[in-house]
């Protein structure tokens, strides 16, 4: 039994696999990852969730040699470029790769091709990007928490199933922003930071029993500025009500052509809605026919806006200010919207 014992925790023991060798693909193990910086012994697998990688001043010998990441189901405990040279490149191919806990990235490196980081286990975890565009970041860590440690780009974002996630006041541009909530509670904080995005944002929680993996969700958002470039903003589920408002500070909306605000946001500070050249000069931008919070301050320039209320639903404007050429406001049949100012 002691024997048993013994060969279980080798097998799940930490290891630390460094990169040699230059250009070759994660797979190669017997080529490519040593026991040691510039070694040349290695391990007899890829790395695993409990190991740490590094790629190093002795990962590669010439300019713009490429690590692919060729293989699926890959995994780490946490990865860390900082030191190389020779300007390398990771290929991830559009593949996952399973994180246990961090990754840093070096500004001299570059990405071939990008794919997923996926967050995971409840260890803390924490990205540095170091001024790249990575791809896809996934967060679920329940019961765990996430740090960004430098701004982020990315083509989507999505933090949900009971993380704990601080942006630590870094600014966030992504085509996508998913905050959702879990069966723990999923806490998201950005404190000051600016979130841009150009396709949609969702900070979504829902009460109803058919999905009962994301009933939980604190959102501090207000202290934030949302930036949407044509993008959509959503909220909770509207069927029940909020038992987690949501709410944003400044939320700039620009250049909308249909695009909808407020499905499920419960409480928005100041929403400035724009027109910035000729691009969808046209379009409306909507006010999404579920919203019924309240928004303090309205202003709208150059732009065509419509209320698309439904006749069961009583948004509030607090005060409401209209300039530029172009500027209208509608409002569809049977819709109540009480202006105060």
């Amino acid at each position: 039994r002691q024997r048993q014992m013994c060969i279980r925790d080798s097998l799940h023991s930490q290891d630390n696999y460094y990169w040699v060798g230059g250009s070759g693909n994660w797979s190669n193990y017997s080529s490519h990852w040593a026991t040691s910086s510039g070694g040349n012994i290695f391990h007899t697998t890829t790395p695993s969730s409990d190991d740490n990688i590094f790629f190093d001043s002795n990962s590669f010998s010439a300019a713009n040699q490429i690590v692919t990441l060729n293989v699926t189901d890959e995994s780490c405990k946490n990865m860390n470029w900082t030191g190389v040279t020779n300007t390398p490149k990771f290929n991830m191919t559009g593949k996952t790769l399973e994180v246990h806990s961090s990754v840093t990235y070096d500004p001299l490196m570059e990405f071939q091709s990008v794919g997923t980081l996926s967050f995971v286990s409840s260890n803390t975890g924490s990205l540095i990007s170091s001024g790249h565009s990575i791809g896809n970041v996934i967060v679920r860590k329940p019961s765990g928490t996430f740090n960004l440690l430098s701004p982020l780009r990315t083509q989507t974002l999505r933090v949900e199933d009971g993380t704990t996630f601080y942006t630590n006041d870094y600014d966030i541009k992504s085509t996508n922003v998913y905050f959702e909530g879990g069966t723990t509670t999923t806490t998201i904080d950005t404190g000051t930071s600016s979130i841009t995005v150009s396709s949609q944002m969702k900070v979504y929680y829902s009460l109803a029993s058919w999905t009962p993996t994301k009933r939980n969700l604190v959102a501090n958002l207000v202290s934030s500025t949302i930036i949407l470039n044509s993008a959509s903003l959503y909220g909770r589920y509207v069927g029940y009500s909020g038992l987690y408002p949501i709410k944003f500070g400044h939320v700039i909306a620009k250049n909308f052509n249909g695009n909808n605000i407020g499905n499920g946001v419960d409480y928005i500070k100041r929403l400035d809605i724009l027109q910035e050249g000729t691009q969808y000069e046209n379009g409306y931008a909507n006010i999404d026919g579920e919203f019924e919070g309240v928004i303090e301050t309205l202003n709208i320039v150059g732009k065509k806006t419509r209320f698309s209320t439904y006749s069961y639903r009583y948004p509030t404007i607090g005060n409401l200010s209209l300039g530029g050429d172009g500027t209208s406001v509608e409002f569809t049949q049977g819709s109540t919207v009480t202006i105060s100012d």
